[in-house]
């Protein structure tokens, strides 16, 4: 469903990756970039519509372009990614981590409880573990396929 949607959005098929996860669904976000629309007809962006079918479900977007006093529909022919950030933003897990402790250390006081350490670096450990079992799946991937790596 997720996937179809997507489609009829973008009004193009979503693909997938070496492991067969759909683009549509990401394995992590962290917002470091910024997908852009190119349109095949010159304007500005000024709205973005929604179209709805005749059960009132959301099935496409309308992208509305402007120029000079003139607003017309506009057809995306393409994306551009726009880098913010070269990083999958590590640096902030510490605030994660201390953010945690600080939970934790308040549940355990309040029943009288030891700490359970193993609640600190909990999002952490599941953000890092899904990384790493999306590494082993695109490492045999990539040898199912027959591509070398080093």
């Amino acid at each position: 469903q997720q996937r179809r949607n997507v489609a009829l959005e973008r009004r193009a098929e979503v693909g997938r990756d070496l492991t067969g996860v759909s683009y549509g669904a990401p394995r992590y976000m962290m917002l470091d970039f910024i997908v852009a629309p190119i349109f095949a007809e010159q304007g500005e962006l000024v709205d973005i519509r929604p179209r709805f079918n005749s059960e009132g479900q959301r099935i496409a977007s309308d992208y509305i372009l402007r120029q000079g006093q003139r607003t017309f529909p506009g057809h995306i022919r393409d994306w551009r990614v726009v880098l913010i950030e070269p990083n999958i933003g590590l640096g902030l897990w510490d605030r994660v981590a201390l953010r945690e402790e600080i939970r934790e250390e308040r549940r355990a006081a309040l029943a009288s409880q030891a700490i359970d350490w193993q609640q600190i670096g909990l999002q952490a450990r599941i953000v890092l573990s899904d990384l790493s079992r999306a590494g082993e799946e695109y490492l045999l991937a990539l040898k199912e396929a027959g591509i070398e790596h080093n």
